[in-house]
């Protein structure tokens, strides 16, 4: 009966530390994320817009756009020099895949 019971209590304790997990895809997004902010020379022009990036990372890393598109050429420029400047952990679960990503850069109207 005790052998059961650490049985069960290892499941339970398995399944609720895996579903807190994060993926590996959702925490290099959010590396990637504090990586991009509004760039001031645009927000002083008074421009915003949307930057659609594709890109993928390679086993070192590094993270290699694939297309970059914006209506705002002065963000999709920034997009995608700060998408090649940066280098994430790389992991069985990201690297090679490609990813599409959307930032949006919004001026706060006060």
């Amino acid at each position: 009966m005790k052998t059961l019971m650490m049985i069960l209590l290892s499941m339970m304790l398995f399944v609720v530390t895996t579903s807190f997990a994060k993926s590996p895809e959702i925490s290099m997004r959010e590396e990637i994320s504090t990586h991009i902010e509004f760039p001031k020379p645009v927000a002083d022009l008074q421009l915003e817009g949307t930057v659609f990036a594709e890109f993928t990372v390679r086993e070192d890393g590094n993270i290699e756009v694939i297309n970059c598109f914006s209506l705002v050429g002065e963000l999709q420029s920034y997009v995608f020099q700060e998408l090649s400047k940066i280098i994430v952990t790389p992991d069985a679960g990201v690297t090679g895949k490609p990813f599409l990503m959307k930032f949006d850069f919004k001026l706060i109207k006060i």
